[in-house]
């Protein structure tokens, strides 16, 4: 009986876990009329720089900073606050967890079209395939077979 009961428990951990896996992800959201103009401000300027293709972003993925850099100026997401830094100025916008969220989500997705864009460029420069492969290979072994 105990046994049978081990394997019901096991098989709907499975069951459950193949469903949270099929669930669809949740898209963080932000509310804009609940943050005031500075936060506005940061959310944009962050957006803006993040998507431009000329600027490096990077990613620690231990303390879950974000970090832009273009021309000169830098910019740090971490858990509650952005930095704007440029030659001349240092500003810090103090953030809430859901703002935070979003611009966490957003930058990830920049980062992996990026990614994606790079992987392509890779596969990109490969110039035999494998039926390429089987070719040169039948060839070079049926030219010893024939010696």
């Amino acid at each position: 009986m105990k046994m049978l009961l081990d394997k019901l428990q096991v098989r709907i951990k499975y069951l459950l876990f193949r469903t949270y896996i099929k669930l669809p992800k949740i898209n963080p959201t932000l509310d804009e009329k609940s943050l005031n103009d500075e936060q506005r401000s940061g959310i944009r300027i962050v957006k803006m720089l993040a998507a431009q293709p000329e600027s490096e972003i990077l990613m620690a993925p231990l303390s879950e900073k974000y970090y832009i850099k273009n021309l000169e100026i830098f910019i740090m997401v971490e858990s509650n606050r952005i930095t704007i830094i440029n030659s001349v100025y240092h500003y810090d916008i103090y953030t809430n967890e859901n703002m935070t969220n979003y611009l966490s989500f957003f930058l990830r997705r920049v980062i992996e079209i990026r990614r994606a864009k790079m992987e392509k460029l890779m596969l990109a420069k490969i110039e035999k395939s494998l039926g390429h492969i089987l070719e040169d290979l039948d060839t070079k072994f049926n030219k010893k077979g024939e010696e």
